[in-house]
């Protein structure tokens, strides 16, 4: 792993505590613990299962069908996955603490992921993603420092999975309700009704 400061002898320090941040996610993330992941991941993350988990309890069909693919993926997913007094129940938090600990962020995600060249800049860091000891092309890591460390952000890994949703789509020709419905049916046994796309209600 090549770590590379910017700026200052202090800046390197900051590059190794971001390595340290992502093997501490990573190592989360194959654990399936949802509690370690929080304590890494940083509060732009933690927002987006907050706002993920405002439009599961609250948004109409028609909002959701506007949603990006996405998203309407999460909406649905909390929808069916979780219990409605459950649901009701969580904040951002415990919506990501839950994912993670049910698998939802998935193993293949981070299981042959390692980060390379680290450059930090001021309180932000970005990291070049290895796999199978290979640079992967366009994709990079982030990091936020905040007051109590680095903290890894969700934001690259939901770029790329809302990449390859859009892609698959375009190739299969469903729909987007349709690829929501073969996506979750391809990872819960629950089916997928016409009334996931309504609210759950608080």
């Amino acid at each position: 792993m090549l770590l590379v400061g910017v700026g200052s002898p202090l800046a390197a320090q900051d590059a190794s505590a971001v390595a340290e941040a992502f093997e501490t996610y990573r190592t989360a993330i194959l654990a399936s613990d949802g509690e370690a992941a929080l304590g890494v991941v940083d509060a732009a993350s933690v927002a987006y299962y907050g706002a993920m988990l405002d439009l599961a309890l609250d948004a109409d069909s028609a909002r959701v069908a506007r949603l990006p693919l996405l998203d309407e993926v999460m909406v649905i997913a909390l929808r069916v996955r979780v219990p409605a007094d459950t649901l009701r129940q969580m904040d951002g938090r415990s919506a990501l603490a839950y994912g993670v600990a049910q698998g939802w962020i998935g193993r293949e995600s981070v299981e042959q992921t390692r980060i390379g060249r680290v450059t930090v800049t001021g309180d932000s860091a970005w990291a070049e993603v290895r796999s199978g000891g290979q640079v992967v092309p366009k994709l990079r890591f982030s990091f936020s420092r905040e007051a109590d460390g680095w903290r890894f952000s969700l934001g690259a890994l939901q770029a790329l999975m809302s990449d390859h949703l859009t892609l698959w789509a375009k190739q299969s020709g469903m729909t987007d309700a349709e690829l929501v419905r073969a996506m979750l049916l391809s990872v819960s046994e629950k089916p997928i009704t016409p009334d996931a796309w309504s609210p759950v209600g608080r």
